[in-house]
């Protein structure tokens, strides 16, 4: 039986004239001192490219990603850190098995984020994430201590123990990510960032520009290939 001309057309796609391949995400991951001021510079760029910036909500994620009935806040005491004295009191019990699926779960998580145009702020994401815009800001001792009794109200005794304490635990962090998942693959945790920068003489809006350009510029030399 022959079909009509008319209803061989209709099952063919349509290509319209204005249809443009969409653009490839991008990603710009923010590994940053405590103290220096990566969240305001994140803060700045999302509203800048109009995209989110991805912090806490990670946690979000990885419960949602969970096949268990995870909770954000059984993530909390993982986050960005491996507890200290409570992980080794309890680490034959509940805290080895949270930590393994915290560490199992949060590639899963920021390669979930990471299919939209979005910044991420620490977690190691710029090792998952290696082909994102990987930037690192860091700061003076004296410049860290001055920001957090400006902006989070400590004395400079409580603020340099909370400078010292973060770059412990971010420490130790950093290097259980690596054990856990780049044994095999000691390279990616060789590759420098795209740009480091220091807000010691940079205000927030500078350090944001500085970012900016460059993170243009490299984003036009990508689409350009």
């Amino acid at each position: 039986m022959r079909r009509s001309g008319r209803h061989l057309h209709s099952l063919t796609p349509r290509h319209h004239v204005n249809d443009k391949p969409k653009k490839p995400p991008f990603i710009i991951t923010v590994s940053r001192q405590l103290g220096s001021g990566g969240r305001r510079i994140a803060d700045v760029l999302g509203k800048e490219l109009k995209c989110p910036v991805h912090d806490k909500d990670i946690l979000d994620t990885m419960a949602n990603k969970s096949m268990f009935s995870y909770q954000r806040a059984v993530f909390e005491a993982h986050d960005e850190k491996i507890k200290g004295v409570i992980d080794d009191m309890l680490s034959c019990l509940v805290g080895q098995a949270d930590t393994h699926i915290y560490l199992h779960l949060l590639p899963i998580a920021l390669h979930s984020l990471a299919n939209e145009s979005c910044i991420i702020l620490g977690r190691a994401a710029h090792l998952f994430v290696p082909q994102s815009f990987k930037i690192r800001v860091e700061a003076s001792l004296e410049t860290r201590i001055a920001n957090l009794i400006r902006f989070e109200n400590l004395t400079r005794e409580k603020a340099k123990r909370e400078i010292v304490r973060s770059d412990k635990e971010r420490s130790r962090f950093r290097q259980q990510v690596i054990r856990t998942h780049f044994i095999r693959n000691p390279k990616i945790v060789t590759l420098p960032f795209d740009l480091t920068i220091s807000t010691d003489n940079l205000s927030i809006p500078e350090a944001a520009a500085l970012v900016l350009a460059a993170f243009r510029l490299k984003f036009a030399q990508r689409n350009s290939h």
